[in-house]
């Protein structure tokens, strides 16, 4: 099936493409007039043969069938020489299978009337024609690759795509052969009153009525038409031919005078719709089933529409206390299998997509607050657990510990060794933080070489030992930190600077910026004190801070 050129939506009449051809076959105003000329047509057809005596009637429908069915000939033909080159096949393929069904259904008529058909070999030919040309304009629609679909992008997603598409075609095909099967081939073979070739246009009739009406399917499931408007005209006219032809064959199965006036002139709407489809406008936009929720949801219960068909059929049946074939029952439980694997395969397809979904929402929720490079809680966390730390101290009275700590000669590293070097030892430095760190602590890096560990003092016994067992394991991790680390067959020392604050009852309100911040004074301190210090935080670092400043 060809993809269809993208045609831009566009209003102005004058429009051409890039062969030079106008975007429409005809204006705006010509295919409003020529839908109403149809619809009239249509109406006055059906009033004339009702009003007529029944003989006389028959053969009005039958004029104004021939006069349809030569009508939308003629336009598909004549709009076929105004359209780009890609949009010419299938108006020519329907204007050859509306002549070659027209045959058969003259055929079919001389036969059912029991007249001599010159050569029945050659005319029973016709519908199979018919239907084979029907269907190579279907084929030939352009249409575009659905891109949306298959929506999974791993091997296992697109495999349960496939099988779906495989159940849905089952489910279609099966549901309209038996739609066939049930409305037109049993009341043709219980029928006594038809002969053995009236039954064969019958049976040929509706296999080719369902391979079409496969085909529009599959094409709304597995393609994006363009021109969705000249899709859904050819699809209510192959659905009119459908129900019209079932209706006369029944009437030729249950009597020799054939179907009403009525309903032949069925025909002719069919024949006017195929003639509007072919004067649509090409440009229109693609079906909409990609960003409309209504029309995702249209291409879901596509496949299931031959199949609520077949349960309505079935329910008329119940109700009507008709006598309903073994087959046909047969057919039923077939389908209704069908659907519920098809049914469980998206269950199970869905489960693994909301698995994938809750795993990749996992995954970004851990890059929200978590630092690439060293897999550490990040300064968005880290602010988020001092605020609660914060907040129950206040609450409960248990202290607010915070080690912040720098690396020392992080610069030497990175300018000697290279920014790859560099990060080796902050990935080293945090991996040594968390190990000696507790299980509740929260160690994070704020940034560059700077990390910060949020102790949890909810352990701590009494106020005496705070302090000392606080101290303890900010030594702990120091000595974690004065690792040599061998980087491309050279060690060096990693060390760090910490300083060490500790919040108790004493220190009144206090908000998380400046915790950090007198830890960074430690940290400071530390520094001045000799690399791989370790300073607590005290008043009187910030007094002599801002008196070396002064100075």
């Amino acid at each position: 099936m060809p993809d269809g050129r993208e045609a831009t939506p566009g209003g102005a009449r004058g429009r051409a493409e890039p062969d030079g051809l106008p975007a429409r076959p005809v204006s705006r105003g010509a295919f409003r007039a020529m839908a109403a000329i149809g619809l009239a047509f249509v109406v006055l057809a059906a009033a004339v043969a009702m009003a007529l005596p029944e003989h006389i009637g028959k053969q009005a429908a039958q004029a104004a069938v021939t006069a349809a069915a030569l009508t939308s000939a003629i336009c598909c033909l004549v709009t076929a020489r105004r359209v780009p080159r890609h949009e010419r096949r299938w108006r020519r393929f329907e204007a050859a299978a509306i002549t070659s069904s027209f045959v058969a259904g003259v055929a079919v008529s001389m036969v059912a009337s029991g007249e001599t058909v010159p050569d029945l070999a050659a005319t029973g030919a016709a519908p199979l024609l018919g239907y084979a040309l029907g269907l190579a304009g279907l084929l030939t629609f352009p249409t575009e690759r659905a891109r949306a679909i298959p929506i999974s992008t791993n091997k296992r997603g697109g495999m349960a795509w496939y099988l779906e598409a495989v159940l849905d075609g089952l489910l279609v095909v099966g549901s309209l052969l038996l739609l066939v099967y049930a409305i037109l081939v049993v009341p043709l073979v219980r029928s006594t009153q038809i002969n053995q070739a009236s039954l064969a246009f019958g049976v040929a009739g509706g296999a080719g009525k369902l391979i079409l009406l496969s085909a529009v399917i599959f094409i709304l499931i597995f393609r994006r038409p363009t021109g969705s408007g000249s899709l859904s005209l050819l699809s209510a006219s192959l659905l009119l031919f459908a129900v019209t032809d079932g209706a006369a064959l029944n009437a030729y199965a249950k009597a020799t005078d054939g179907p009403d006036a009525v309903v032949l002139v069925g025909f002719a709407g069919g024949s006017v719709l195929t003639a509007l489809a072919a004067a649509a406008s090409h440009d229109g936009m693609i079906i909409r089933t990609r960003r409309s929720p209504r029309g995702v949801w249209a291409r879901v219960a596509v496949p299931y529409l031959p199949l609520g068909c077949v349960g309505a059929l079935l329910a008329a049946q119940i109700i009507t206390h008709a006598d309903i074939p073994v087959a046909q029952i047969i057919g039923m439980l077939a389908l209704m299998l069908l659907a519920l694997a098809r049914q469980l395969v998206t269950t199970i397809d869905n489960t693994l997509l909301l698995a994938r979904y809750e795993d990749s929402r996992a995954r970004l929720h851990h890059q929200a607050f978590h630092d690439p490079l060293t897999g550490l809680a990040n300064r968005t966390l880290f602010f988020r657990r001092l605020r609660a730390a914060i907040d129950r101290h206040e609450r409960t009275g248990h202290p607010v510990a915070l080690l912040f700590c720098d690396l020392d000669d992080f610069k030497v590293v990175n300018d000697n060794l290279g920014h790859a070097a560099g990060d080796r030892v902050l990935r080293t430095a945090a991996h040594r933080l968390a190990q000696a760190a507790g299980p509740t602590d929260t160690v994070a890096r704020l940034g560059g070489d700077e990390f910060a560990v949020l102790l949890d003092t909810r352990a701590a016994d009494q106020a005496g030992g705070r302090t000392e067992e606080l101290r303890a394991a900010g030594d702990r991790i120091r000595a974690a930190l004065r690792i040599a680390v061998a980087i491309e067959d050279r060690r060096h020392l990693v060390r760090a600077s910490l300083g060490l604050v500790i919040v108790g009852t004493e220190a009144g309100p206090v908000c998380p910026d400046e915790v950090l911040q007198h830890a960074d004074h430690a940290m400071y301190a530390a520094k001045r004190l000799g690399k791989g210090s370790l300073v607590v935080y005290s008043p009187e670092i910030d007094d002599s801070r801002q008196a070396g400043m002064a100075g």
